[in-house]
């Protein structure tokens, strides 16, 4: 007798559809009493799911990451002759400010990036309670660090920024994604170089109302070249009309001044300053 071939049911025509996979990816569970959302799938059944098609890639590999369930850092803090440190992280990763200080033992570290996969858009920032006395303690232990990017949403503010500028003197580039206050920035005596070495500076965004309040665009523009001399490449971004204002006047004065020191006595531009400056960009938050 002839056996009429296996039909398959709704479930599976459904499990073949790309779309409805991902939404089983997608899924998530409380896991007892601890409270929190958890893949449905175990990791082995992600693995496998990644190897199907892009979709299924991209939903399993943030799965995968997401919670790495183990202290990453504390076996990196025993390298302590390190001297380069990127750590790049899917989803909402949240960092425990106690593992970040562990960083404090690489006392060689010259670059530290810290935050999510650059070219991933499917993911939001690393979060942490990292705090500004936080950011202190760390700052102070890596004297030798010249390349610094921080992106995290902390509660930290200028001051966190203030202290790895402050401590870490050879420091030549930093990003970090937090507003900088310039009210608190410009305390220095006349003439005295703060960032001597600083060459690339990205922030979210200036503020300083006070210093709005007492100083020109103009004065702003001379008490900012005369403690970051070294400036070559700034992304900016300003959060109000008066700030944008008040901001783009003083670097149009800036980036004036650069463009004229580029020429020489001759009326030749100088070629060698023009290849190792990078132009800066402002953008309107």
């Amino acid at each position: 007798m002839a056996v009429a071939p296996h039909s398959p049911s709704a479930v599976q025509e459904a499990l073949s559809l790309p779309e409805i996979f991902a939404m089983i990816l997608e899924a998530e569970e409380c896991s007892g009493d601890k409270n929190y959302l958890v893949p449905i799938l175990d990791v082995r059944d992600l693995r496998n799911a990644m190897r199907v098609n892009r979709l299924w890639f991209e939903i399993a590999a943030e799965k995968i990451w997401a919670d790495w369930g183990i202290d990453v850092l504390a076996p990196v803090s025993r390298l302590q002759n390190l001297e380069e440190l990127t750590i790049d992280y899917l989803q909402s990763n949240i960092i425990d400010v106690e593992a970040l200080m562990k960083l404090g033992a690489l006392s060689r570290l010259s670059r530290l990036h810290l935050g999510p996969f650059p070219h991933e858009t499917r993911i939001s920032l690393v979060q942490s309670e990292f705090s500004d006395h936080d950011c202190e303690a760390l700052a102070r232990r890596l004297p030798h660090l010249r390349h610094l990017r921080l992106r995290m949403q902390c509660n930290i503010s200028t001051k966190a920024v203030e202290a790895f500028l402050r401590h870490c003197p050879n420091l030549r580039k930093c990003e970090v994604f937090q507003p900088l206050n310039t009210d608190n920035l410009f305390t220095a005596a006349p003439g005295v170089l703060v960032f001597p070495q600083l060459a690339t500076l990205n922030l979210k965004r200036l503020t300083g109302e006070e210093i709005m309040s007492r100083m020109t665009p103009e004065e702003f523009c001379d008490s900012f070249e005369s403690q970051f001399p070294g400036i070559k490449e700034m992304r900016l971004w300003y959060g109000t009309v008066a700030e944008h204002n008040y901001y783009e006047e003083a670097f149009s004065i800036w980036r004036s001044r650069r463009e004229g020191r580029a020429w020489d006595s001759d009326g030749n531009s100088d070629s060698s300053q023009e290849e190792s400056d990078s132009s800066e960009s402002m953008q309107n938050d």
